[in-house]
C-alpha cells in the first residue's frame, strides 16, 4: 500500500507520465493499493468546522482509520506500507496499532517531528513553517510546491502547469492550510519504539531537511536506514537506480515474511473511578450504591462502545479500557465524565498510549500500570494524560495543561503529565 503526504487523486494521476511510471513500476512488485486520504481526491470531505467530536481532528488517526478501511475493501489483510514525506504521520501509527496488519514499513524522507526541538534538528524551523503554511492558499493551485517537493523539476514548465491543475482536484485550500496548522506541532517521535514491523527509512542526500530517517530507524525496535543520491522527496520525481533497487529489496523480504505474529499491541489505555466511591458508598447504603454502580458500568460500556474501545473490565467503582487511538479514548473519557455527573457520578480519568499484552480477555504492560497511576494524581471531573498522549492528537482540537513531572509508583522516573482543560 502507498501513502502519499496529503495532496492525492488517485484517478487523475495516471494522466501524467511522471506519476504513472512512478505506480506502474511499483506495481510490478506485486499487487499495488491507492487511497485518497478522507478530504482529498475523490473521498468525502472533512467538515472541520461541523466536528464536534475531537478526535475527528486527530488527523493520524483518522488518516489510520482510512487505511484500515480501504486495505479492508480491497481483501488485504496485510501488506508492506510505503509512505512518502508527511505520509508517514498516520503509516506510523497504523503499523504500531496493527502490527499483525503490517509486513513492513517503507518511509521514504520521514518527518517523525515537525518543528526542530533542542534534541531534534531535521524539522522546520518554526517561523517558516507557519508562514509557508500562511501562503498556501496563494501557492495551492499554481504548481509551485513543486521547488520544494522536486527542486531539480522547478523549471519545468509544463509539469507546472499540469500539477497546477492536480493539486485543484486533489484538495480545498482552506483544508489543506487547517491541516498544516493543526499538524504544526506533531511529534511521533515517542511513537517510534512502539512499532514492531520491519522499518526501512531512506533519506535523500540532499533533503532539505536533513536525514531524518537515521532518527527513525535508531528508535524503532526493527529498522534500519539508507541515503541515497538526489533531492527530489516527491515520490513521482526522477530518482537514483539505489532508490529503486532498495525498495525492490524490501518489499521482496516483506512480501516473502508474515506480518508479525504477536500479543502485544499499540493501544490507548483509559482508566476511569467513581470520586470519592467509599465515602459515598458508607452514605448512601449498600442497595442505593449498587444502583449507582449498576448506572456507571451501563453508561460506561456504551460510552466506550460508541468511541470503538473494549471494555476490558469494571473495577468495581472503576473501568479499564483500551482503544485503537487516545483522540478516542480521550472524547470517551470527556463523554463518560458529562454524561455521568447528569445522573450525580463524578468521576475522573487518566490516560496513557503505549505497548500492552494481551492476556486473553485481560491486558497487562508498563502501559496499562502506567494509565493507572496518571489516573490516581487526577482530581474530581479531571481528565490527566500522559506526554505521549498529548504528543499523539495534535492536530485535534484538544488542549492540555502541563502539570509537571511526577513521581509515578513503581515506575523508575519523573513523567511529565497534563490535564485535558478543553477543546478550541
Amino acid at each position: 500500500m502507498f501513502c502519499e503526504h496529503w495532496i492525492t487523486n488517485v484517478e487523475l494521476m495516471w494522466e501524467h507520465p511522471l506519476f504513472e511510471r512512478f505506480i506502474r513500476r511499483l506495481g510490478s512488485y506485486g499487487r499495488l493499493i491507492l487511497l485518497d486520504k478522507r478530504g482529498t481526491g475523490l473521498s468525502d470531505n472533512v467538515e472541520w468546522t461541523s466536528a464536534t467530536d475531537p478526535a475527528l481532528r486527530a488527523v493520524a488517526e483518522w488518516a489510520t482509520d482510512d487505511i484500515v478501511t480501504v486495505m479492508d475493501a480491497a481483501g488485504s489483510e496485510s501488506a508492506v506500507i510505503l509512505a512518502c514525506d508527511m505520509g508517514g504521520w498516520y503509516a506510523c501509527q497504523f503499523a504500531a496499532v496493527h502490527p499483525q496488519r503490517t509486513r513492513g514499513l517503507l518511509l521514504t524522507d520521514p518527518i517523525p517531528c515537525v518543528l526542530k526541538r533542542e534534541d531534534y534538528p531535521f524539522g522546520f524551523d518554526r517561523d517558516a513553517y507557519f508562514g509557508f503554511v500562511q501562503r498556501v492558499p496563494e501557492l495551492l493551485g499554481t504548481g509551485q510546491l513543486v521547488g520544494a517537493l522536486a527542486p531539480d523539476l522547478r523549471d519545468d514548465a509544463e509539469l507546472i502547469s499540469w500539477l497546477a491543475r492536480y493539486e485543484r482536484m486533489s484538495v480545498a485550500p482552506s483544508l489543506l492550510v487547517r491541516y498544516w496548522e493543526d499538524v504544526g506541532e506533531l511529534d511521533q517521535r515517542s511513537l517510534l519504539p512502539l512499532i514492531q514491523p520491519p522499518v526501512l527509512a531512506i533519506d535523500h542526500e540532499g533533503s532539505f531537511l536533513g536525514n531524518a530517517g537515521r532518527f527513525v530507524a535508531e528508535h524503532v525496535q526493527n529498522g534500519r536506514s539508507v541515503i541515497v543520491g538526489g533531492r527530489n522527496r516527491a515520490f513521482w520525481a526522477p530518482q537514483p537506480p539505489e532508490f529503486w533497487e532498495t525498495i525492490a529489496g524490501f518489499i521482496g523480504v516483506g512480501t516473502a515474511s508474515e506480518p508479525a505474529i504477536t500479543d502485544r499491541v499499540l493501544a490507548a489505555v483509559l482508566f476511569t473511578d467513581i470520586v470519592s466511591s467509599t465515602q459515598r458508598s458508607v452514605e448512601m447504603g449498600d442497595r442505593a450504591w449498587s444502583e449507582v454502580l449498576d448506572t456507571f458500568e451501563r453508561i460506561s460500556r456504551r460510552l466506550i462502545e460508541r468511541y470503538r474501545g473494549r471494555l476490558v473490565k469494571t473495577t468495581g467503582d472503576g473501568a479499564l479500557a483500551t482503544f485503537d487511538g487516545p483522540a478516542r479514548a480521550i472524547s470517551c473519557a470527556l463523554a463518560m465524565r458529562e454524561e455521568l455527573r447528569l445522573v450525580g457520578v463524578p468521576i475522573r480519568a487518566g490516560l496513557h498510549v503505549g505497548e500492552i499484552e494481551m492476556r486473553g480477555d485481560d491486558v497487562s504492560g508498563t502501559a496499562v500500570n502506567v494509565a493507572a497511576r496518571v489516573l490516581g494524581v487526577a482530581a474530581d471531573g479531571e481528565v490527566w494524560a500522559s506526554r505521549t498522549v498529548k504528543d499523539l492528537v495534535a492536530g485535534s482540537d484538544l488542549m492540555f495543561d502541563d502539570r509537571g513531572t511526577h513521581d509515578l509508583k513503581g515506575l523508575p522516573e519523573p513523567w511529565q503529565l497534563y490535564v485535558l482543560t478543553g477543546s478550541r
